[in-house]
């Protein structure tokens, strides 16, 4: 029985409990290589032994440091380093007081762990927290190894060992002030620490679960992209919020929670930004918006996500582009057609107060988010579009709108091309006679840039 919380480090076990660990590990590993597509993304997961804990939970404790496992809050803080994941899995030895963790933003939000169970999630990204279930009459602690792993895309292998000791080091730093704060009442620096950590978790995690922190840089970037027009302010919210619940009816690989928090800010944010100058809170078409919106919004609890539908669609696709020189010529030529599309669309807003790289950037941020699951490539696909607007600002504004549908047909012409010179047969001469194929052609088309990335990233 512990008065508080405890923690032991796996390394310091005897041989037999890090063998029983061990093989703990190896079934929690291809858990994760299943469920998170690592195969079709061409990603390498191996262990972090030395960020590894036995660990006694007191959840009910909410002395000093203590309250961050109460508390919604994010465990790392190298989330933003891209294509990296660092994952922790509590798996359960003892719950005698059902005790709840919370994952809000997960398919499965709220997971009551029984022994000899685990549940995963991204130590740098995933918002949790804990909730003590039946009274405990015994005062028994709760008991669960906290093991680690990380995962990496091949092409980040010379980078992958430098992301572990980030890990490991910051995760030994936050537990030794962590111990050094959980009694904040034995001195002024420990009172000082406890506080601390706490003001942290607390504004960093409710910043999360109530806006989002990929929201927050989605916001800035519209908001300086109109230059701070209210009005075209409240009209990107309003195109984000139905977008989200078309893409989301439609192609559905965002997890309810993220939906319900993203759809109210953006549209919280878009009645906040009109209605104070032009009273329009309550039009017909408003009304209609707000009820179309959370409708969608209810129906996502009733639904899994499919993103094996994604990978599905990719697996077909790379069956005819094996070939890296036709893959990286699909690219380029690709570039070509997206090139032609955004300096038409800049020949529209010329004459208006839009910063058409910043547009770009936030308007493509939120759409890969909910439409391409893999996360490296929606990350690499946000970039390119950006580049593409800052490309066609800089050097394309005289360019006339024949000259960019020219520019867009001779890209769909050079992909035919490629595929000639390379000698491998088209997608599109694949499915065409499918009963199918409008819908096969326009998530061929929808994806197309995020496969041929995937594809080339996957040689």
């Amino acid at each position: 029985m512990h008065s508080t919380t405890k923690h032991e480090w796996c390394y310091n076990l005897n041989e037999e409990t890090q063998m029983y660990i061990n093989k703990i590990k190896q079934k929690i590993s291809i858990f994760l290589f299943d469920k998170f597509f690592m195969e079709q993304t061409n990603r390498i997961i191996k262990p972090i032994s030395m960020m590894d804990e036995l660990y006694h939970s007191k959840p009910q404790n909410n002395v000093g440091s203590d309250n961050v496992f109460i508390t919604p809050h994010i465990d790392g803080f190298l989330g933003w380093i891209p294509f990296m994941r660092c994952w922790r899995c509590i798996y359960c030895m003892t719950n005698p007081n059902n005790t709840t963790t919370h994952l809000p933003f997960n398919n499965e939000h709220a997971i009551t762990l029984k022994p000899n169970t685990f549940v995963c999630h991204d130590y740098n990204r995933d918002l949790h927290w804990i909730k003590s279930g039946n009274d405990n009459l015994n005062n028994e602690s709760r008991v669960v190894f906290k093991l680690h792993f990380y995962d990496y895309p091949s092409f980040m292998q010379p980078f992958a060992n430098l992301f572990m000791y980030l890990n490991i080091k910051y995760n030994a730093f936050a537990r030794s002030k962590f111990l050094n704060s959980i009694n904040p009442y034995t001195s002024a620096q420990s009172y000082i620490l406890s506080f601390l950590i706490n003001s942290i978790t607390i504004i960093g995690g409710y910043t999360e679960l109530f806006v989002g922190i990929v929201n927050l840089a989605i916001l800035f970037l519209i908001y300086q992209g109109v230059y701070k027009n209210r009005f075209h302010f409240h009209y990107f919210m309003e195109y984000i919020s139905c977008y989200i619940c078309i893409t989301q009816t439609f192609i559905r690989i965002i997890p309810p929670g993220v939906f319900w928090r993203d759809l109210v800010i953006y549209k919280v944010l878009s009645f906040l930004f009109v209605y104070p100058k032009h009273k329009l809170l309550f039009t017909p078409s408003s009304i209609t918006s707000f009820i179309l919106c959370t409708s969608i919004g209810i129906s996502q609890y009733y639904k899994n996500t499919q993103e094996i539908v994604y990978y599905q669609q990719f697996e077909e696709f790379s069956e005819f582009h094996q070939n890296k020189y036709n893959i990286i010529f699909h690219i380029f030529t690709t570039s070509i057609c997206y090139l032609g599309i955004f300096a038409s669309l800049q020949k529209f807003i010329l004459n208006k107060p839009y910063h058409f790289p910043q547009l770009i950037c936030a308007v493509y941020w939120i759409s890969n988010k909910y439409s391409i699951p893999d996360k490296d490539v929606a990350g690499i696909s946000t970039v390119l579009f950006t580049v593409y607007a800052i490309f066609v600002k800089k050097f394309m504004k005289k360019i006339s709108l024949p000259q960019c549908a020219s520019l867009f047909i001779f890209g769909i012409l050079l992909q035919e091309l490629s595929h000639i010179c390379f000698n491998e047969e088209t997608y599109l001469s694949h499915y065409r006679k499918n009963n199918n194929w409008p819908q096969t052609l326009f998530l061929h088309t929808y994806w197309i840039l995020p496969f041929e990335i995937r594809a080339l990233l996957n040689l």
